[in-house]
């Protein structure tokens, strides 16, 4: 199947929020890499049925995955759908795929047709390991470029601001998540 079909569903893959550096605080607002991974999404997909998996709330008010939902939602897309999912401990790209999964279970959601998986190009390679060994069945994955503005992003995520640093650590956990156990169920 390819999920360029209008009936395909859309992952997105967080991308982070932006930060105040002055005040020292997370913002409830996507970062540059995560805006440029939600325009390409209202661009492209803004009917379908999206998905933006669980992520992190960096010490912010809101997590990653409700401001990005809000912001497509603010901006007309009607079938946006996050889990309502606050952790205490890091949910990394792996984690995004997991958690979705089990909540799409919870919801007798799961599993989704082939999907079109959604992420910043630097981290979209990791990503497609991470959904697939996590058993999503990909239809398509779209690696959305930006350009690194230096805007403040959260702390934990600054190599975004660090083209060759971004792309030594995907490396890195590449290799760390080809190594993890799949699930398949």
């Amino acid at each position: 199947m390819n999920s360029d079909r209008p009936s395909a569903p859309v992952v997105i893959v967080p991308e982070g929020l932006a930060f105040d550096g002055r005040l020292g605080r997370t913002l409830d607002a996507p970062s540059f890499v995560g805006e440029a991974v939600l325009h390409h999404v209202l661009e492209r997909y803004a009917e379908r049925n999206i998905f933006v998996a669980p992520a992190n709330s960096f010490g912010g008010p809101s997590p990653e995955h409700e401001v990005m939902a809000a912001w497509l939602k603010a901006r007309g897309c009607p079938n946006v759908q996050t889990p309502r999912i606050r952790s205490a401990r890091y949910i990394d790209t792996w984690g995004n795929a997991v958690e979705l999964r089990s909540w799409l279970k919870r919801r007798a959601q799961w599993p989704l047709e082939p999907i079109a998986l959604v992420a910043a190009f630097r981290h979209a390679r990791r990503a497609r390991l991470c959904f697939l060994r996590n058993g999503y069945t990909l239809g398509c994955v779209d690696a959305v470029p930006y350009k690194i503005k230096g805007a403040p992003i959260v702390p934990r995520l600054f190599y975004y601001n660090r083209p060759r640093l971004h792309q030594i650590y995907e490396a890195f956990a590449l290799f760390r998540d080809a190594l993890r156990p799949e699930h398949r169920g």
